[in-house]
């Protein structure tokens, strides 16, 4: 081993998030225990497993979604949204017919009711990881890179939206990751006021705001084929 690689493992380990040691520790215990449960339930214990590395999976995934970086919330929501509409719409329904036409067979079934606690029991384990880990162990670089908008209006008070997301009422100071983004300010009564602009890494920009007024249509009646009254 390098001395440069040395020095990564090192700095690695430095920058690990040691509270959360037990933590993990204890997530491995209790994934060896779920392991050792799945071998003596039911005659057949590999569908046990492949329910355990599902749902590890699944929560795995879920909590890369819930927790995502300053780059992948855009990316993510919009994601979350399709996943969720998936499941609200589609397999809930699929699955709500099915237990209706079951129910008294699962209710009764002690071998089904374990494996779906060892399905329910791996995903919050890997949800609970992932979560955990990438709330706690940032890289630092991250929180460096991380730039501050400030946002003033003139009126004061207007609402202010980055990236079409609604953040607050101006003055109002944002915290962007570098690149480009879009601060749209709107007031009612006032024209949209909108600006690209791009982000370098921690840096402070200054917006200020100014609304032009919306001009409100006058009606005027045009008399055609009228004389002037005598």
């Amino acid at each position: 081993m390098t001395t440069q690689n040395r020095w990564a493992l090192f700095d690695a380990w430095r920058r690990f998030p040691h509270k959360l040691l037990p933590g993990y520790l204890f997530g491995g215990l209790t994934l060896v225990a779920l392991l050792w449960i799945a071998c003596g339930l039911g005659s057949d214990p590999r569908l046990n497993y492949l329910l355990i590395i599902f749902g590890a999976t699944l929560g795995w995934t879920i909590g890369i979604l819930i927790s995502p970086h300053l780059k992948e919330k855009s990316r993510f929501k919009d994601l979350l949204g399709i996943i969720s509409a998936f499941i609200t719409g589609f397999l809930l329904s699929k699955i709500n017919a099915t237990i209706d036409k079951q129910i008294d067979a699962i209710l009764t079934n002690p071998i089904f009711i374990g494996q779906m606690l060892l399905f329910g029991s791996s995903f919050l384990l890997g949800a609970l990881f992932v979560f955990v880990g990438r709330q706690y162990w940032r890289d630092e670089d991250e929180y460096q890179a991380v730039s501050t908008v400030q946002v003033a209006s003139n009126p004061d008070g207007a609402d202010v939206y980055s990236d079409g997301a609604f953040v607050g009422n101006a003055p109002s100071t944002l915290k962007l990751s570098p690149g480009k983004h879009t601060v749209r300010v709107t007031s009612s009564g006032y024209k949209d006021w909108s600006r690209e602009i791009t982000v370098q890494p921690g840096s402070e920009v200054k917006l200020n705001a100014v609304l032009e007024k919306e001009q409100v249509p006058t009606l005027r009646k045009e008399r055609e084929g009228w004389g002037t009254p005598s």
